[in-house]
């Protein structure tokens, strides 16, 4: 399986888990998706995100790599924008923004590159 088709499948199950969680009742994930899209559009998260996925964009274990980026970036943001006591869910979400984004920028990296 291509890197693209994969890519894609990862895109597509995620919009497929969105749309049931809102049908079936479930809140977390709604909650989750208002929670992240204001962070989306916080630089705080948005700039780190991009500088690191095209920093380690030639590391051997990239999306490693990229998690441990997205949980030191989240902490730090945590301890010098806003109060140092936070939440495991709030820094979590964070990080999984900072995924989200890199996510979005290597799908369209891949997606432009020609073979």
């Amino acid at each position: 399986m291509s890197l693209k088709k994969i890519y894609f499948s990862i895109l597509v199950t995620s919009v497929i888990v969105i749309i049931a969680s809102m049908f079936t009742g479930t809140k977390f994930i709604p909650v989750s998706l208002g929670i992240l899209k204001e962070m989306i559009v916080d630089w705080k998260i948005f700039v780190p995100a991009i500088v690191c996925a095209f920093a380690f964009s030639r590391v051997k274990y990239y999306w490693l790599t990229m998690l441990g980026c997205s949980l030191v970036a989240s902490m730090v943001v945590q301890v010098f924008f806003f109060s140092v006591r936070a939440g495991l869910y709030i820094i979590l979400l964070r990080a999984f923004c900072f995924l989200v984004v890199v996510y979005i920028i290597d799908y369209l990296r891949l997606i432009g590159k020609r073979k």
